[in-house]
């Protein structure tokens, strides 16, 4: 007992006091992600750079921002290939990002295990990976 609260009853406050975190901050990054696609379709689009749908691919939206800089740079005689580097660094941020959720989620599972060998166990490990994976 915690001032006359049962564990369970502060637990399951907690647990939905981070859902709704949560859930805010998926509102939040879906409205960001909406806008800046939007944002970079027009540029795209104003540009006549073909493929300005790619705005709405996460890892094509570089390489549509690095088309923009491409095309920027050949109007001033400047011959750089911003499209491929910007593309080679979006997909090894997006493996080095997927290697670390992956990381995270061996780590919780090795510790739970050596912490602890309850029945509950299972039901633990289950919660993890299914947030690790719906943060993902």
């Amino acid at each position: 007992m915690f001032y006359g609260v049962d564990e369970e009853e502060m637990l399951i406050v907690m647990v939905g006091i981070l859902l709704v975190a949560y859930l805010f901050l998926i509102l939040v990054g879906i409205a960001s992600y909406i806008m800046n696609a939007v944002a970079l379709q027009k540029i795209a689009s104003k540009r006549l750079i073909q493929n300005a749908w790619l705005a709405w691919i996460p890892i094509a939206s570089s390489w549509l921002i690095g088309s923009i800089a491409d095309e920027y740079d050949e109007k001033n005689g400047i011959k750089r290939k911003w499209r491929v580097v910007l593309l080679v660094l979006s997909l090894i941020s997006v493996i080095g990002i997927f290697a670390g959720y992956i990381g995270m989620v061996v780590s919780v599972v090795v510790m739970t295990m050596q912490e602890t060998m309850s029945p509950e166990l299972p039901n633990m490990i289950g919660l993890f990976i299914g947030a690790y994976v719906f943060i993902l």
